[in-house]
Formats: structure tokens, C-alpha cells, sequence
């Protein structure tokens, strides 16, 4: 399905809209497109919410940006999120953001904190503006040279691949890699590290907007103590989520173990929309 916002610059983007029920729009990784989530899609999930996940632009089925300089940052990403939104009225959806998703997920939580109900973020460290910032968030590892990198080989991809799935990465997940735009990559990652977007860090410790944080406990990217140590104002359930013996991709690796945690989430997060006056979320003390 394709579908075009009313703007000069609006970018076309395919998507999977599927279910019924409360919203819960699903942000892909960078260099994957939304078939990243056919866990969630092909669960019971489907049957108890409306489930949406575009390809973002230069990704997947939808077409290369217009205007790859605004469009390949967070915050443009962010913009064509909102533009989705609008065009399929959604009314405050669950955001569940992987990796680049998630930080996708946590810009618009900055600047459009009344368009979501929630935020999940998945293989994500809000981490401070500029690249020393990043470093604390992130593991080191040489295959993250390749988040930055325009053109890929097919060994290029498979490295990717096999840095976000594992063992489990599939020859679908590397020919995702290979259609992306290659110039998406390095004016991404970009804006994201040079302190182009608000400090994320700062978001999570004072936004209004519920957030739960998810990991993998084997997570090769993440530093997982550094997602646990931070001080957030609206962390659900007070304290970070990690799946027992998943990497970066739980969602894709142990389905049922994080499926469980989207339907918890996701259910408290449109109860709260239709209930505005149910009982506070629970926060750190």
C-alpha cells in the first residue's frame, strides 16, 4: 500500500497497515525496511491492535527522498512519520521504534509530544548531542563504520545483517540492505552524532510522554548499562526491559518473550488515551 501526503515534499512511502483496535505504528532500522516486524504482524498482536509500519524513505518499497539533505536526518524521518500520521488520522498511536526506529520515535516524542501515547524504544541509548556523547551509548566495534558507509557490497550487508540479527540474519535482511538508498546512511548517521537533533538523554529525563525501554540482555550494540543508569521522568514500569539471550533485534529473535512486553505496553498506553484520569504511571522515585 502506498499513500502520498498533500505537500510539495511529502516523500511516498509503502506500508503495512493491518488489525483493528488502538494504533501502534512500528519503526524499522536503518538499512531494513518494515518486513522486519512479520513476528508481530503474523502473532496475536494483529488481532488485538491496529498494526502500521512503513518503509521510511530510501528504504524498502518506498521511493528515494526528494530531498535526501532534509528527508535523511532524524528529524526529517520524524516529519514523514508525523505526515503518516495525519494522513491516516491516527489520534495519539503507541510508537515502537528499533534501533534508528527508536530514534526516530524519541525525536517526534520531543518535538510532537502530544501526537503519541507512548514510546517504545528497542536496541536505542538516548544519549547526549555530538559524537563523544554517542560513545557512551554505544558499544565499540568496527562494524559500525558501516552505519555511515553510502555503498555496500554484499559482504558489507551481510556484516550488518549479522551485527543486528545474529545468527538468525536472513538473505531477505541483506537484500534490504543492498536496495537502500545508499547517501540515507551517512546523512543519518550524521545528524544523529553531530548534535543535529535535540539531546535524546535530555528528552527521556523530562518528557511527558510514557517511555519503556527494551534490550536485548545479549545486546552486541547497546551498552545496556548505560540505557539502565539514566534518570528518565515517564519510565514505565520503572526500570528497562532486557529479553534473556536476545541481541539487538528481540522482536525478531525471541517474539513471543517481546511481544509480551508490546501487548502490555501498548494496552496500558490506549487505555490511558480512551481513560485520561486512570491511575498514574508508575515513575522513579
Amino acid at each position: 500500500m502506498r499513500i502520498s501526503a498533500p505537500s510539495h515534499n511529502v516523500e511516498q512511502l509503502a506500508f503495512r497497515d493491518s488489525g483493528h483496535g488502538a494504533p501502534v505504528v512500528m519503526l524499522h532500522g536503518l538499512g531494513f525496511d518494515g518486513a522486519v516486524f512479520d513476528h508481530q504482524f503474523e502473532s496475536p498482536l494483529s488481532d488485538m491492535f491496529r498494526l502500521i509500519s512503513p518503509d521510511l524513505p530510501g528504504h524498502g518499497a518506498s521511493a528515494d527522498a526528494k530531498d535526501p539533505s532534509v528527508t535523511y536526518t532524524v528529524s526529517g524521518l520524524a516529519d514523514v512519520v508525523v505526515q503518516l500520521l495525519d494522513a491516516l488520522g491516527l489520534h495519539k498511536p503507541v510508537l515502537m521504534g528499533w534501533s534508528l526506529g527508536g530514534h526516530v520515535a524519541l525525536d517526534l516524542m520531543e518535538r510532537y509530544p502530544d501526537r503519541v501515547a507512548g514510546v517504545m524504544a528497542v536496541g536505542t541509548p538516548p544519549f547526549g548531542r555530538g559524537m563523544l556523547a554517542s560513545l557512551f551509548g554505544f558499544r565499540l566495534r568496527r562494524e559500525l563504520l558501516l552505519a555511515s558507509k553510502p555503498a555496500y557490497s554484499a559482504q558489507d550487508a551481510e556484516r550488518f545483517a549479522r551485527l543486528c540479527f545474529g545468527d538468525r540474519a536472513e538473505a531477505r535482511h541483506i537484500d534490504a540492505l543492498l536496495r537502500a538508498n545508499g547517501p540515507m546512511r551517512p546523512l543519518v548517521n550524521r545528524s544523529l552524532m553531530t548534535g543535529q537533533v535535540a539531546s535524546q538523554r535530555e528528552t527521556a529525563e523530562r518528557s511527558p510522554v510514557p517511555l519503556a525501554m527494551v534490550n536485548g540482555a545479549d545486546e552486541p550494540l547497546v551498552r545496556t548499562s548505560y540505557v539502565a543508569g539514566l534518570d528518565y521522568a515517564r519510565l514505565w514500569e520503572n526500570r528497562c526491559h532486557e529479553i534473556p539471550g536476545a541481541g539487538h533485534a528481540p522482536f525478531f529473535s525471541h517474539p513471543h518473550a517481546f511481544n509480551a512486553i508490546l501487548h502490555r505496553f501498548a494496552t496500558e498506553m490506549s487505555l490511558r488515551v480512551e481513560r485520561p484520569s486512570a491511575a498514574p504511571l508508575a515513575q522513579r522515585a
